[in-house]
């Protein structure tokens, strides 16, 4: 790997991504959305390519030797916000998870710090002094960064919005910023304002408490955990970010102690793998009827809409007969049960092969005994592809989909509770 710089700052802090898109046009035409960015000043470069891997190193290489070395010789301090903080607005946007309102005021308030920043510079925000410093152009910089997270906190509403709407919704006119298109892989990531909004959950990062994170509705929405770790942070992670959706791995042995946590209460979306999710995807949970049983018999799953238990291979049709018929998951819209051939090479290359989803088997074996559960429809409502996939590489239908439109709460679906599994 070159040891790439920003040309902005000079920092070697970047990180950097290739999405593998089709033509729609033309599916036999493939081409890479490739994008370098720097998490000390948020400078970011993107161009598309059909041969990734050579115009990468080009492209670092271009990052090597255009670098400018800082203004500063002293370190920067560890997160620094480099975007005006309202922490009155945060606190009400934790408090009220399902509230747009505090949210779309959050963004409606960067834009005015951004005009004051351009109107009279940085005198009246010590901390964005400090944190642009070492940075060319701090006032151009600090205003871009503030409109830029403004526009990342509306994009990721305007999306939820159309989600509620229609499942189907078409989003990319959402997703434009400064005339290039975005995605929601790099929105979710939080590739856009991201120094702004998720600086609370930094040091938790830093520090492996959090495993991987994403954005909803402009803010830290999902996160992924140990079940062990989870259990001893919780407070402090839901006092830093509204979360409702989870990822927990390493749960075996905790699921007893999960049911009976309230804080599952709020949870949307609740993914359960079997195998970790980093490579080389050791086997790191088990997943039995009776362990899924276990935890849906707590009771602090009614808001649950959406769950994932991959690779979960002993499962057999008797779980879904336990959500099916279960009255404390009201709201349950979306199962997936995904399973994934791994296999690992000589030279520790990893390769995760998709197998299939269980679910329509098992719902086959049930029969009757699963009722009309309104998951079971959920191919029948949803979307189910680019760009409604969570990220490349997962096979279940987008969580945020199904959260911002339940199906268990419509009235259609709702009236065929009780009858015959694919009756009309």
């Amino acid at each position: 790997m070159i040891d790439a710089r920003c040309p902005k700052c000079g920092s070697t802090d970047y990180g950097w991504d290739v999405t593998t898109l089709s033509d729609p046009s033309d599916l036999d035409r493939i081409f890479k959305d490739c994008e370098y960015w720097c998490r000390e000043c948020s400078y970011h470069e993107t161009w598309r390519s059909t041969d990734s891997n050579d115009e990468k190193d080009q492209h670092l290489d271009h990052w090597y030797r255009s670098a400018q070395p800082p203004i500063s010789s002293e370190p920067a301090a560890k997160h620094l916000n480099r975007c005006p903080e309202n922490n009155e607005l945060r606190s009400q946007i934790i408090a009220r998870l399902g509230d747009d309102t505090p949210r779309r005021e959050y963004a409606r308030w960067l834009r005015e710090q951004a005009a004051e920043i351009s109107e009279h510079g940085l005198g009246s925000f010590p901390e964005l002094t400090q944190a642009w410093r070492d940075v060319h152009d701090p006032i151009e910089q600090a205003q871009a960064s503030a409109l830029r997270a403004a526009w990342f906190v509306d994009a990721q509403l305007d999306v939820a919005e159309a989600l509620r709407r229609d499942p189907l919704a078409d989003l990319a006119h959402m997703l434009v910023w400064n005339n290039r298109q975005e995605s929601l892989t790099t929105l979710r990531a939080g590739r856009v304002g991201v120094s702004v909004i998720d600086d609370g959950l930094a040091q938790l990062i830093e520090d492996g408490v959090i495993l991987e994170r994403s954005f909803y509705r402009g803010f830290v929405e999902h996160v992924t955990m140990s079940a062990r770790t989870f259990l001893d942070h919780v407070d402090e992670v839901y006092s830093l970010a509204p979360i409702r959706h989870l990822t927990l791995v390493h749960y075996t042995g905790l699921l007893r102690e999960l049911a009976k946590s309230p804080h599952l209460d709020r949870i949307l979306s609740l993914k359960l793998p079997v195998h970790a999710p980093h490579a080389p995807y050791a086997s790191a949970s088990d997943l039995t009827d009776d362990d899924v049983e276990l935890l849906v018999s707590g009771g602090h799953l009614r808001q649950l809409r959406w769950l994932s238990l991959e690779d979960a291979d002993q499962l057999t049709a008797r779980t879904l007969e336990t959500l099916a018929k279960s009255a404390a998951l009201p709201e349950l819209s979306y199962v997936g049960m995904s399973s994934y051939k791994i296999t690992t090479y000589a030279n520790g290359r990893v390769s995760r092969d998709h197998r299939g989803d269980r679910v329509a088997d098992l719902i086959a074996k049930a029969g009757k005994s699963v009722g009309n559960a309104p998951f079971i429809h959920a191919r029948q409502y949803y979307a189910f592809g680019a760009p409604r996939k969570m990220s490349r590489g997962d096979h279940d239908i987008d969580r945020e989909v199904v959260c911002e439109h339940p199906i268990a709460l419509r009235a259609d679906v709702h009236a065929r509770a009780g009858q015959p599994v694919g009756a009309t």
